[in-house]
């Protein structure tokens, strides 16, 4: 008996579009964090690693493939650890172990980031991101 396998994608599959960019902040690339792409209509997530020299991929499905096609409200996180030295047994004697926001906070709040994306189909998106000004700037490839 054999086995014949068709397509590489399940059949709920929405239809992704490249996503790339750059975080800025204080004026320097954001060394760190993620990004979330959340559908406005709904649909699946997509996600993004901050890279050392502040540029991401957004992946929905499959590793670099994009966010599905149309508008997304964003949020981003990027957190510091404590100050060296500080573990959460630390705690008890006073001192604050919990990772930090180094970004303004809104920004990981979905319904206060005030960003808003919309992914074309058929060309790589890029979307650069100023958290100093709140603002992004999109383009197509």
């Amino acid at each position: 008996m054999g086995l014949s396998l068709v397509g590489c994608g399940s059949k709920n599959e929405r239809a992704t579009a490249p996503v790339q960019g750059v975080v800025t902040f204080k004026g320097k690339p954001l060394n760190t964090g993620s990004l979330l792409f959340v559908p406005s209509g709904g649909g699946p997530t997509a996600q993004g690693n901050i890279r050392p020299d502040g540029t991401y991929t957004m992946t929905t499905y499959r590793d670099g493939d994009g966010a599905i096609v149309g508008s997304h409200d964003v949020i981003i996180m990027a957190l510091e650890d404590p100050a060296e030295g500080k573990l959460p047994e630390d705690a008890r004697k006073g001192y604050d172990s919990a990772q930090h926001s180094i970004i303004p906070e809104k920004f990981g709040d979905l319904t206060k980031s005030g960003l808003k994306v919309e992914v074309a189909a058929d060309a790589t998106n890029v979307v650069d991101f100023d958290l100093d000004k709140g603002t992004l700037t999109q383009s197509k490839k």
